[in-house]
Order: structure tokens, then C-alpha cells, then sequence
């Protein structure tokens, strides 16, 4: 699959991470999907917008799978400090 593939999938599921109607837990899950896709797609910026929008939007627990792509997200950016936070938060 190429880039644009992965960021046309990433897309599909932040629809549903957009939707009002979606719950808190099954934001994160479809954040993690969709950031799994974006960095897939080279497009670490994408992946940790749409974890931290979803993970904004509920209360604690997080989902684990959301912040393991939001650690990754961080690490492909360089800040290796907030990628560890992220990691060890999904423990």
C-alpha cells in the first residue's frame, strides 16, 4: 500500500474520531487506527492530532493502543522525552 492508501484509510477512520456521537473509549480506538495509518504514511504530525484529539475528549482510563500511537507519533518527531511519558502511560 502506498502513502496516499494509508493516508486515505488514516482519513476514513478520523471521520468517525470527529463524530459527536462516538464514544470516549471508541474515539481512542479509532485514533489509534487512523494514527497507525498516518505513520504508515510518513505522517507523524496527522497520527499525534488525531490521538490527542481523541484522548482530549475522554476521561481517564485511556485507551492503551491510543497512547502507544500517540508515543510512536512523538518519536518520529523527535521528542523522545513525551514519547517515553506516552509508552509509559500505556502500560
Amino acid at each position: 500500500m502506498g502513502a496516499r492508501a494509508w493516508r486515505q484509510a488514516g482519513d476514513a477512520y478520523k471521520k468517525v474520531v470527529d463524530e459527536k456521537t462516538v464514544s470516549a473509549g471508541a474515539a481512542q480506538w479509532y485514533a489509534a487506527k487512523a494514527g497507525d495509518q498516518y505513520l504508515q504514511a510518513g505522517d507523524a504530525a496527522a497520527a499525534l492530532a488525531v490521538t490527542d484529539q481523541a484522548i482530549a475528549k475522554g476521561k481517564s482510563p485511556q485507551i492503551p493502543a491510543a497512547l502507544r500511537v500517540k508515543g510512536d507519533a512523538l518519536a518520529a518527531l523527535g521528542r523522545a522525552a513525551e514519547a517515553e511519558a506516552a509508552y509509559n502511560a500505556a502500560k
